[in-house]
């Protein structure tokens, strides 16, 4: 326990260094992280670490929790089989955990290098491990005997927090949401069961999470160049388009959409064509949801929405001459969108009695 003197005191207990390792980088995370926590959840951390008899699950726990990731923990780790999709006897094994937070499928370059194949691109990432440019690479993964083939994100070594325990590929929601063999790995109960741990992920969207609109027949290209943007001029914010996540059965396509805005820090509407997000932005406006109208000059949905950042002050309009000089424009939409979250804040804690109790 002496190596583990900079770990919280009320965490050591929970941990053996004869039996766990747990490098200087992560424990530095758990510590800064654990700083950082309300005295509710440090309780539900304590919680759970008491509840896991497993050594190995304790650190994934209280790395994942402490670096505020979004991933269900009753999810079990499992072994996957990776191999190059043009010859399906050159494969490897690797240990690998599910991330429902996740956009895409995540691999570390270790694993993809003993895969043949050129890169398919280079991108840039901004997470837990900051800013970091990484590539695609398309290969193959088997679950429980079921192949897919997929164009995974690639990261250099180093940038996944739970290296240090051996997890190499994050199974991103770009294959739960296609394929139903991941399914029954999802521990359902566990995660309806745990409103803690709902509420917790929430939170931590509402800090970077931007919900993304447009029309999706006329301006698809220009939201995810929007996307593109937000996640390149080194803000940390993560885009969300509506169309990139399965429906939930039950939902109607306005009710998908008042769950990602109300899930999101604020919202960023591509207004320079006709569509539906003509009909977003009367959603946006009825439930109070900060928005920024971006529209290239002399263009826009419609005239009846004129008198939106009139009428509503969390609303605003924001012109760019063309695409490809939209940041200044995007920029200068997020410094107001943070501005008017913020202010929103400060009249809530200041308004509502129970917040300062």
């Amino acid at each position: 326990m002496m190596e583990y003197e900079d770990l919280p005191k009320e965490l050591r207990v929970f941990f053996d260094a004869r039996t766990t390792s747990i490098d200087p980088d992560a424990r530095i995370r758990i510590s800064q992280g654990w700083n950082k926590m309300t005295p509710r959840e440090k309780q539900q951390l304590v919680k759970r670490l008491r509840a896991e008899p497993d050594p190995l699950r304790r650190i994934i726990i209280a790395n994942m929790t402490a670096t505020r990731a979004t991933i269900d923990f009753g999810t079990p780790i499992f072994e996957v089989l990776l191999f190059d999709p043009d010859d399906r006897k050159r494969a490897f094994y690797a240990r690998a955990m599910l991330d429902t937070g996740a956009q895409e499928t995540v691999l570390t370059e270790t694993f993809a290098d003993t895969i043949p194949g050129a890169s398919l691109g280079d991108i840039v990432l901004y997470g837990l491990g900051g800013a970091m440019r990484a590539y695609r690479k398309r290969i193959g993964i088997e679950i429980n005997g079921i192949k897919h083939i997929a164009d995974v994100c690639v990261v250099p070594k180093g940038y996944l927090p739970l290296e240090n325990v051996g997890i190499e590929v994050i199974i991103g929601w770009d294959l739960l949401k296609k394929h139903d063999v991941f399914s029954h790995l999802l521990v359902r109960d566990r995660v309806v069961n745990d409103v803690a741990v709902i509420l917790s992920n929430i939170s931590t969207l509402k800090e970077k999470s931007v919900l993304i609109l447009g029309s999706e027949r006329t301006s698809l290209d220009r939201m995810r160049a929007i996307k593109s943007y937000l996640e390149k001029i080194g803000t940390g914010y993560a885009g969300i388009i509506v169309r990139d996540y399965a429906d939930i059965p039950v939902q109607s396509t306005e009710e998908k959409v008042v769950m990602f805005a109300s899930l999101c820090r604020f919202v960023l509407c591509e207004d320079s064509e006709p569509g539906g997000q003509i009909d977003e932005l009367k959603i946006c406006a009825t439930n109070r949801f900060v928005t920024a109208i971006l529209r290239e000059k002399s263009k826009r949905g419609t005239f009846m929405q004129e008198d939106y950042p009139v009428d509503y002050a969390f609303i605003n309009i924001f012109e760019y001459d063309s695409l490809d000089e939209i940041v200044p424009t995007l920029e200068e939409a997020i410094t107001w969108c943070e501005a008017k979250v913020k202010e929103r804040q400060e009249h809530f804690n200041e308004k509502y009695p129970w917040r300062n109790s």
